[in-house]
């Protein structure tokens, strides 16, 4: 994925991955927990903005099809677009807490559960987050 083309979301707001009924005989070489595992380590480190579509697709490690690959791999093109990216601390600008908070209610297609989300920043720098 070194040489592929660089994009500037993780996922696009109106991707919604159904969940796949069928097993996928082509699937079985890919290799789709190794690297949504891999991306998992990456924003648990350093990149509280994968949350949200590593969620997504983590929800699907059981049985993935062609659709959720292509997500992860979408989000792989979204690290190689921010390799700069990096979290900073002691920002600019001398701030107190700063809380964001957003829900999805009922956006899962399959069981229409609600997605939840927040971040705490202090000082610019990201000290906090949560994705459920």
């Amino acid at each position: 994925m070194e040489d592929c083309k660089a994009i500037g979301v993780p996922l696009d707001l109106k991707t919604k991955l159904k969940k796949n009924e069928n097993k996928d005989v082509e699937m079985v070489k890919v290799p789709y927990q190794r690297a949504v595992g891999s991306l998992m380590y990456a924003m648990l480190c350093t990149r509280p903005d994968l949350a949200y579509p590593i969620s997504m697709v983590n929800q699907h490690m059981a049985n993935p099809s062609i659709e959720h690959w292509i997500a992860v791999k979408c989000i792989f093109r979204y690290l190689q677009a921010t390799l700069q990216f990096k979290l900073r601390f002691g920002g600019l600008t001398p701030q107190g807490l700063v809380r964001y908070c957003d829900v999805d209610w009922g956006g899962d297609l399959e069981d229409r559960r609600s997605t939840t989300w927040f971040v705490f920043m202090m000082g610019g720098g990201t000290i906090s987050w949560n994705n459920k």
